[in-house]
């Protein structure tokens, strides 16, 4: 993102596409806990350790994921 000009460095661009991949994710109803896996999120409590998803599911569900266009930027 740096290279694009974007030079504040109160912006975390990867942090930014973690918020949408999410937030697209759970809109595509996509379970919580194959969300949480994706970006690397902890299980909220114990149990859920024993719940993890296998890299079968996580396949699985990411052709849940909605699909949208990202255009390259324009060489000068």
């Amino acid at each position: 993102m740096r290279k694009l000009g974007i030079t504040d460095t109160g912006v975390s661009p990867n942090h930014g596409w973690r918020h949408t991949f999410k937030r697209r994710a759970a809109r595509a109803k996509i379970e919580q806990r194959l969300r949480d896996a994706f970006c690397g999120h902890t299980p909220a409590n114990v149990g859920s350790i024993y719940e993890r998803p296998t890299v079968e599911d996580l396949a699985e569900a990411i052709k849940d994921f909605p699909r949208y266009p990202v255009d390259a930027p324009k060489r000068s």
